[in-house]
């Protein structure tokens, strides 16, 4: 989850305590809804945070490349491990990689999607309220490029009957029970927009509503 910034400060305030290490994963963060959030990383003073991320929602998955920024004191271990865990990682992709984001492109590309996923994202929106007001309620989101909706009372088990039916006619979404190990799960659903423009998203939320 996006903690707020007095529960970062009390997390770092433990792991100074502790002697702990704390592992930030920010995942999907280049896409985070909220410029003003800060990642755990940069407001720490003491060594204790270890950030991973990865390149495969900003540039494409097929890079397969990650990264680590580590600690000084931990960086020979993790020289090691990767190591241990692989030889193989490409070495002239990474120095592409490398060229990229040092001249800035990576920087520009990632403001361009930002802004061609917050129109999506918006149309998405919209298209929910126009079509499906009554079924669902939209959940707030801190990054990434899915809408969670909970289906409103009484409707839960036709939301996700329609989310399986639609997919007869082309609109896949993901069903948010599958999700849960509870036993009585939220009932909902997962909508992805990322590889959709505004026109499809439209007409995906369209023929959605049309199994209700």
């Amino acid at each position: 989850m996006t903690m707020s910034m007095r529960r970062r400060v009390e997390l770092l305030e433990w792991a100074k305590a502790h002697g702990a290490a704390i592992l930030e994963d920010d995942y999907d963060s280049d896409f985070h809804h909220d410029p003003g959030v800060i990642p755990l990383h940069a407001l720490d003073h003491e060594q204790s945070v270890i950030y991973v991320g990865s390149f495969s929602k900003s540039l494409s998955p097929v890079l397969r490349l990650g990264f680590i920024v580590a600690p000084p004191s931990l960086q020979p271990a993790i020289h090691i491990a990767k190591q241990l865990m692989d030889w193989h990682t490409n070495l002239p992709l990474q120095g592409a990689l490398a060229e990229f984001l040092d001249s800035g492109g990576f920087a520009r590309h990632v403001r361009r999607m930002r802004g061609i996923y917050a129109r999506r994202s918006k149309a998405l929106i919209r298209a929910l309220k126009e079509h499906l007001y009554n079924e669902v309620e939209i959940l707030p989101r801190a990054l990434g490029l899915h809408l969670c909706v909970l289906a409103r009372p009484t409707r839960g088990p036709r939301v996700e009957t329609a989310a399986r039916e639609s997919a007869a006619s082309g609109v896949r979404v993901q069903v948010l029970s599958e999700f849960s190990q509870q036993p009585d799960p939220p009932l909902g659903l997962i909508l992805g927009y990322g590889m959709l423009d505004e026109a499809k998203i439209r007409e995906g939320v369209r023929r959605l509503a049309s199994h209700l």
